[in-house]
């Protein structure tokens, strides 16, 4: 991951979800993780700008019931 032009993280785990789209976790600088921050992934064929986001995107404060 890539913000003003130096390497400030890592990718650990990509995924596809059908309700969500592309997600990602990532290992981020402490510096570069506030929420709504833009960085730039790098992929096979070019990058691609990405937003931080809280960990919960679906329920950030959790609020949903739990079994």
């Amino acid at each position: 991951m890539i913000a003003d032009g130096e390497v400030v993280g890592t990718v650990t785990s990509p995924a596809v979800s059908p309700r969500m789209g592309l997600l990602a976790l990532a290992k981020l600088d402490t510096g570069h993780a506030a929420d709504g921050a833009v960085v730039e992934v790098a992929l096979a064929d070019g990058t691609a700008r990405a937003a931080i986001d809280v960990l919960s995107v679906k329920d950030p404060h959790k609020l949903r019931p739990r079994a």
